[in-house]
């Protein structure tokens, strides 16, 4: 199940997946991007800030973000049930670009041997930690209406009412449609 979702993961926000097998230590997989191959380099890479030099320049990960993604920390929420883990934080790309990423390991246990093996997906959260943001600080204000718009399709939807709102405010519609009709 978990090698379908992978395939199914890589996406443009994907910066790196690997598989690993935590009971042997080594990398079975690991992809950068779109692009396969990376275990060879890393087969005996067991700590993650060394594996995301593949991807990073640098990283800010705290000692205990990085002990908890160690091979060891994992297998010991494994033993205690634990099947997933996640860490955010902060990294500047070989291009340069600084982003927020979270680092995702899926732990299971491999049927037929019993090995303990992590699925960890590092995604670019960039977008979604500044819509946040923007969201939080946009609420720390009085305000009517809150819309969000999508200018692919010049849809809008509602997101928020103020306590000072007007009556029957649309939920959602064309955009274009609505500023035209606003505007007659």
């Amino acid at each position: 199940e978990e090698v379908l979702y992978r395939e199914k993961a890589v996406s443009e926000d994907v910066l790196a997946s690997t598989r690993l097998n935590l009971t042997e230590g080594i990398v079975e997989e690991m992809r950068v991007g779109k692009e396969d191959g990376y275990e060879e380099q890393y087969r005996h890479t067991m700590e993650f800030t060394e594996r995301i030099a593949a991807f990073c320049k640098n990283s800010w990960l705290m000692d205990e973000q990085k002990r908890r993604l160690s091979r060891e920390s994992l297998l010991e929420q494994f033993k205690h049930g634990v099947t997933r883990v996640s860490e955010e934080y902060i990294a500047e790309l070989k291009s340069g670009n600084h982003v927020w990423v979270r680092a995702e390991a899926n732990l299971v246990r491999r049927p037929e041997t019993g090995e303990v093996i992590a699925f960890i997906y590092s995604r670019d959260i960039t977008r979604e930690r500044v819509l946040g943001h923007v969201l939080e600080r946009i609420m720390s204000f009085e305000y009517d209406e809150i819309y969000t718009v999508d200018s692919e399709n010049s849809e809008f939807g509602l997101i928020a009412i103020g306590q000072y709102a007007l009556d029957e405010q649309p939920v959602s519609g064309n955009y274009q449609e609505k500023l035209d009709s606003l505007a007659e």
